[in-house]
């Protein structure tokens, strides 16, 4: 609670009163209910013509939610303005505005729920929908970093992917990898690391789980552009496929293989050199992780899916995408 805005909820309900909005869920009782770890209050509304609309608020005061707030603002924002190829998977926004202590946005709502809760899969995936999210995301690789000059991107640095391999020795000593392995791993890593730098040059959602996917009738939404950065243009497919653990084998080739057709002869090379060293980062920092939403019972099975990305990871892109 230490982390919350002074009086956050009374100056939310202000904007609500002025806008015209009922929450379904008020910021008292949601501040109450996620016990002030959430940075942000989102609640379903209702308009003065009882249309439905989602309003976002930040709640905590230290300054990485206030960037994270501003720059889906701004991001969405700039693509109700210009015209991107993206944009038909973005939601719309209708207002957003930076009050003296906080800020706070609106947007359209969807009746379908996302996919899933972060890593857990709560709906079937069909290899039509592992098509729709592949075309998406060469979308958003497709989207000039000059056309988002007013949204105030950061670098993700390439050398957070570089430092993973620091941890190898312990995946050693938990015969996750073995040093026959491990050293594969190590020489990808030197091979590619001036490619690694070179490459962190495209627009990315930076946090493309399961939740913030929306597909219904044939249409496909991406929400929660907070974390938008710039990366490898591989990053969000890896992200993505981490989280799709608990998809079925074929559904993951789908998603990967309609990606790389999409690529160039170029484009497919560097994507198969750089997407196992992006798989053993965020499969190293996976590996031991106990999302609160996974069963006790589906943790074993996960630990599994990536412990094989890991040791996959040695023998490159051929051998990941069997998994």
């Amino acid at each position: 609670m230490d982390n919350l805005i002074p009086n956050i909820n009374r100056k939310i309900d202000f904007v609500l009163k002025k806008l015209e909005l009922k929450p379904v869920v008020s910021p008292k009782n949601f501040i109450k209910k996620t016990k002030g770890n959430k940075h942000r209050y989102s609640s379903l509304c209702f308009n003065s013509k009882k249309e439905r609309v989602l309003f976002y608020a930040r709640l905590h005061k230290n300054l990485d939610a206030k960037k994270k707030m501003l720059r889906e603002t701004s991001f969405l924002k700039t693509t109700k303005k210009e015209v991107f190829e993206v944009s038909e998977h973005l939601p719309k926004i209708y207002f957003g505005k930076k009050e003296k202590s906080f800020e706070w946005l609106t947007r359209e709502y969807f009746l379908t729920s996302p996919l899933g809760k972060n890593e857990q899969l709560k709906k079937n995936v069909t290899k039509n929908n592992a098509e729709l999210i592949a075309q998406a995301l060469y979308k958003i690789k497709k989207v000039s970093l000059l056309s988002l000059k007013n949204v105030k991107l950061e670098k993700f640095p390439a050398e957070n992917y570089l430092d993973s391999i620091n941890l190898i020795s312990s995946l050693i000593e938990k015969k996750v990898l073995n040093k026959k392995e491990a050293n594969k791993i190590i020489k990808l890593f030197k091979e590619n690391e001036a490619l690694l730098k070179k490459e962190s040059k495209y627009f990315c959602h930076g946090d493309l789980n399961l939740g913030n996917i929306i597909i219904s009738k044939g249409k496909l939404k991406i929400i929660d552009w907070e974390l938008i950065q710039i990366n490898s243009f591989a990053f969000d497919v890896a992200y993505l496929f981490t989280h799709f653990w608990q998809a079925k084998k074929p559904i993951r080739n789908t998603f990967l293989k309609t990606y790389i057709n999409l690529l160039s002869k170029k484009e497919k090379v560097i994507f198969k050199k750089l997407f196992p060293i992006i798989i053993f980062y965020l499969a190293v920092g996976g590996l031991e992780a106990k999302p609160k939403e996974i069963k006790a019972q589906l943790l074993k099975k996960r630990r599994s899916f990536f412990k094989r990305l890991l040791q996959g990871c040695s023998l490159g892109f051929n051998k990941i995408i069997e998994i």
